[in-house]
């Protein structure tokens, strides 16, 4: 066990250093985005936002610029970010506008990945396909989470060890200060490991969900199910009308007696058309996203 524990440490300690380190970076993207990209609008001048106007704005300019659209993506203003942006997703592929809330004019930022670098890097590393970089933080998780179970079973005088310090003993004190932030954080290390493994584990043991649902579309509905990601459906390739998404938005806030969060449209201009709204989670804990879908399209055209 003190040898697994050893080369499972020695072998994953520097790469789950910048895991953590990004990690940590990554709670303040938002900010480090904004710091980057001095040409966006700060929070600090936008105190308050019309979420229904933004959502009539976007509603003109994506019928104007982008009506054959797969799908429309509108975000809206929080405290941390203080613009709103449209994705789309078309036949040149993913395309995305910003907009400065206050103004109502579009705004173009320097090129830059921002704090989302941070983000990414630190459960898919960087310069690798993103599933390598996943399998790669997978093992070197699953390391991580050896060492800290073997690490318990050495120690088995853990609590013992926590409380003795010997100063000025060379490699002895190094040794006792190692056991004492590691029984410190040992919770949080427990959490962080095995939530991170949890996280994705249906990339690294698929084959539970492949045997439970065979087939891909019922895999699709077990995983809208999981995550409560409502699926768009197919198009029903009628043409049909918009409702004003501004309507949606409002009755949504009116519901919630909390702002929206973002809106996603699903085919849009199409009898089959779907629209999801989310719940701004800004300001709760914890986090989880209520949204409502619905219907956006009145009668057939």
């Amino acid at each position: 066990m003190a040898q697994l524990h050893t080369w499972c440490g020695l072998l994953a300690a520097w790469l789950l250093f910048a895991v953590f380190l990004t990690g940590t970076l990554s709670y303040f993207k938002e900010s480090i985005s904004l710091w980057m990209q001095p040409e966006l609008p700060s929070v600090a001048t936008n105190a308050e936002w019309d979420n229904r106007r933004l959502a009539d704005y976007w509603q003109h300019y994506l019928t104007e610029h982008a009506s054959s659209a797969r799908s429309w993506q509108i975000t809206f203003p929080n405290e941390r970010e203080a613009v709103s942006t449209a994705v789309w997703f078309g036949q040149d592929g993913r395309e995305r506008s910003i907009l400065d809330p206050t103004t109502l004019t579009l705004v173009t930022p320097r090129e830059t990945r921002g704090g989302d670098f941070f983000y990414r890097f630190h459960f898919q590393l960087h310069h690798l396909p993103a599933i390598y970089g996943r399998w790669i933080i997978g093992i070197a998780t699953m390391m991580m989470f050896v060492a800290i179970i073997s690490g318990v079973i050495t120690h088995k005088k853990i609590l013992r060890d926590f409380f003795a310090f010997r100063p000025q003993k060379g490699a002895r004190s190094w040794l006792d200060a190692h056991n004492a932030f590691s029984v410190l954080a040992l919770p949080f290390q427990l959490m962080i490991t095995y939530t991170g493994l949890i996280t994705l584990m249906s990339l690294y043991m698929p084959w539970g969900v492949e045997r439970a649902f065979p087939d891909a579309d019922a895999r699709r509905q077990a995983t809208s199910e999981l995550h409560a990601f409502p699926l768009s459906g197919p198009a029903a390739g009628q043409p049909a009308a918009l409702y004003a998404l501004s309507e949606m938005v409002g009755d949504a806030e009116a519901h919630w007696q909390k702002p929206v969060q973002s809106l996603r449209i699903s085919h849009p201009g199409d009898a089959g058309a779907r629209a999801v709204v989310w719940q701004s989670t800004h300001e709760a804990l914890p986090r989880t996203a209520h949204n409502v879908s619905m219907r956006p399209v009145r009668a057939h055209c």
